[in-house]
This record gives C-alpha cells, structure tokens and sequence, in this order.
C-alpha cells in the first residue's frame, strides 16, 4: 500500500489521493460497513493478488479520475468469544476469516461483550479462527478445535449465502500453556528486544515473543504438546535453539526443531527457564550495484560449506547489505538474489546459473572483526 484515503469528507463518497509518483498502481477499497471490497475496475474478489485489478496510469502533475467503486451488500459472519467452562465474554480477541484456499479474507475484533461480526464478504465457504487474544487462551478452529500455526482449512466450513448474516459462530476458549525464560550476553547481562519463537515439530512458528527490559520473555496460549524454543536477533548475535545438553542453547543458523531438545507443555501449567546465553558473532557486508546504480531491495544469501543456507539480507536504499544476526567463525559463500533483470553472481564475480554455492571464493568470517567489501557489480541478463 503506497496510499490511502477515506470517502465522505465531502458528504458525496468522494475520495482524494495526492502526491502519488508517477506510476501504474490499481486500487482497492476497504470498508467497515457490510459491502464487498473492490479492485479496480469492478473485480470482487477475496484473497486474489492486487494485480487482478485493471492498471491505473499516473502522470506527473495529472489527475487519473473516475477511479470509481460500486459496492455491493455482501454476507457476514458473527459470533461470540469466550472463556471455556463459563460465560465471561473476551473482548480484544481477533477473529479472522479465510478462504477456501486458506487466504485471508478478513478480520474484526470481539467488543466488549466478547461479540464479534465482519464487514461484508461476498457469498461463499469460509473458514473462521481467533488469531489473536493477548489472554493467553488457546486459539482455536472453528468449531472448537484447539490450534496455534495450523491452516484454517483444518477447520469445519461457514456457509455465507447472499446479504444475511451467519450467526452463531462462537468460541470457547480454554487457558494455554506458557514457556517463559530470559536471555543474556557473555556478560550475563539482559538482551532487550530479542525475538523468541516457538516452532513446531514441523518447524513451523506457532507462536513469538520479544525479550523486555530485564532480558526475559513469555508465551502463553499454547496448547499441550511438545515445542522447541529458538531466538532470532538482528544484533550480530549468534541465534541458539534451546538444548537439554547444551548451556545456554545449541547454535541455531536457520535451524529448524531437529536441532534443539522438545519440550513438553501441558495447558494451564508454566515451563520456566528456557534460557539463552548469546554471544557475538561475526558479520558480512557489501554494496550491490547495476548498470552503476545501487540495486535497491537485491537478495544476498548466505551459505555454510556445506550448501546450507543460513541467512538471507536484503539491500537498502544505497545497494548496500549486512547480515542481521551473528556468523560463527568459518567460511562462507555468498550470492545474489534478484527479480530486477540482472544477472545473479556468487561471489566473486561468478556468474554461474545453478551451480553450488561452494563453487565461489568463499568469505572466512572470524569474530569480531566485521568482514566489509563483499561487493557485487552485476549486469543485465536476456528475458
């Protein structure tokens, strides 16, 4: 979204946008008030990309007019949300809809009386799930099935037929479980604002956390069942997995839930002192240029000997990249990613199209010494 504005200042639905580039954008609506949503020109649809609209033409110091909307009435669904066991409504809770190809469709709060009801969606089959209640209950699927992380298409299907209203789409929620520790340095002093996520068997996050002032975190909502705990930082810290063998965690390079210990968590009941000890790691970085431009937002992927990859950066406004979270000593073998129309390279200046990652001059990263100059001048490719 590079723009918004809100009709009826005007009293007519009229709306304004000014200072936008010149460009080709499309536009959509979004309302509260039980209408399906648009793309321009005349598109309803849910869950399809913003392309699927009709392109919109801006010229410098030009106004593209009658971009226009007719909206029409759409269905809704509402409910309540509750505590399990009794009839305390919870109020704050997201609840989301999705599409039968699991895509977000919509989302509404439940009100203080724990009610909830979405704007308009065309007719159709959904599917319904809180995603978020900040109590520490365990999300669930309609209707009633406990699940943090999982697709909503798990869940039993909603019918919404023309303009009314389906009614009755409620959840009991029950408290989840709760996995609390802290992180420090080398020093043993608290690290702030460090991420914590909590993954699956699949790997998959079900759920995050940021350490606070004290360097200490918690999660609650989880149902029972086994997790694995990992932090993810963007201060050259060097990211662990926790492990029962392992003080302060087993490092963690982009490493899923088979590189760390289980651990088992019953809903109502508290697993503390999942701690971290993070240390600093080495760091790479470099500039990304093309045609003698900085390539802005280019891909630049990080690999072990190995061919693993274990990181992934993107440029910025200068075509200049650092990794984010901290590199154990070692070499590594580093690559660009782009969608801009130049040819890709790994370092230093290969541009080999499919070939290892290891088959570049590798980058030896030592501790605490930035590793700088990691460049990149690529060219354009055939289309």
């Amino acid at each position: 979204v590079v723009a918004s504005a809100t009709t009826g200042a005007n009293g007519t639905g009229a709306y304004p946008i000014a200072g936008v580039l010149p460009g080709t954008y499309t536009a959509r609506t979004s309302n509260p008030l039980g209408y399906n949503d648009q793309l321009f020109n005349n598109v309803t649809c849910v869950g399809c990309p913003v392309t699927a609209g009709t392109a919109i033409a801006v010229a410098a110091g030009q106004t593209s007019a009658n971009i226009n909307f007719v909206l029409s009435v759409g269905g809704r669904v509402s409910g309540a949300v509750t505590a399990a066991g009794s009839t305390t409504p919870l109020p704050g809770v997201t609840v989301a809809v999705f599409n039968q190809r699991n895509q977000f469709v919509t989302s509404t709060t439940t009100n203080s009386s724990g009610l909830y009801e979405t704007s308009g969606i065309p007719a159709g089959t959904y599917f319904v799930k809180p995603t978020a209640n900040g109590g520490g209950y365990v999300n669930q699927l309609y209707s009633g099935i406990a699940c943090d992380g999982c697709p909503a298409i798990g869940g039993t299907p909603v019918v919404v037929a023309g303009t009314g209203t389906t009614s009755g789409i409620n959840f009991a929620l029950t408290t989840g479980g709760v996995i609390s520790g802290s992180l420090t340095n080398a020093s043993f002093q608290p690290l702030v604002g460090v991420t914590v996520r909590i993954l699956n068997a699949g790997s998959e996050t079900v759920a995050t956390g940021v350490t606070d002032a004290n360097g200490a975190y918690s999660l609650p909502g989880l149902p029972t069942g086994r997790y694995w705990v990992r932090t993810a930082n963007s201060a050259s810290l060097i990211d662990r997995i926790y492990s029962s063998t392992t003080s302060g965690g087993a490092v963690c390079l982009a490493c899923g839930s088979g590189a760390g210990t289980p651990i088992a968590v019953t809903a109502g009941s508290i697993v503390r002192a999942i701690d971290f000890v993070l240390t600093a790691g080495g760091s790479i970085a470099g500039t990304i240029t093309g045609d003698g431009a900085p390539l802005v937002n280019a891909g630049v992927l990080i690999y072990r000997a190995n061919n693993v990859l274990v990181q992934e950066v993107f440029t910025n406004a200068l075509g200049a990249y650092q990794t984010t979270s901290g590199l154990p000593a070692g070499n590594y073998f580093v690559r660009t990613r782009n969608g801009q129309g130049f040819n890709d390279e790994l370092y230093n200046d290969n541009g080999c199209v499919g070939c290892l990652p290891n088959s570049g001059v590798a980058v030896p990263v030592t501790i605490g010494t930035p590793v700088t100059g990691i460049d990149f001048i690529l060219v354009k490719g055939g289309w």
